[in-house]
């Protein structure tokens, strides 16, 4: 016969370890946010273009809506305010920088 501290023992080892992967269910996934990184960069402009501009350090930047860079050309010296959004550096704001 089985000592009633054994049948304790196995039975509160049983419950524990059915019990343990329900944690994993016990809180809902944090939703997925993306990282964002914000960011200036001086330079002069090498290229242009409505969708994006790139500065002679090597820095290319798009372009988000409502960011114009008409009033810009290559070879102007700017400085552009940034965020890192999915891999790419996007344009939040373009301005004249005085030599």
């Amino acid at each position: 016969m089985k000592s009633p501290m054994k049948i304790i023992l196995a039975g509160s080892l049983l419950a524990l370890s059915a019990a343990a992967p329900l944690t994993a269910l016990a809180a809902p996934p944090k939703a997925h946010t993306t990282q964002r990184h914000e960011d200036a960069t001086t330079g002069a402009i090498t290229s242009i273009t409505a969708q994006e501009v790139k500065l002679a350090s090597g820095d290319t930047f798009k372009l988000k809506p409502g960011v114009s860079a008409a009033n810009f050309k290559a070879g102007d010296k700017v400085k552009v305010q940034w965020t890192m959004k999915d891999g790419a550096k996007q344009a939040d704001k373009i301005s004249a920088v005085k030599n």
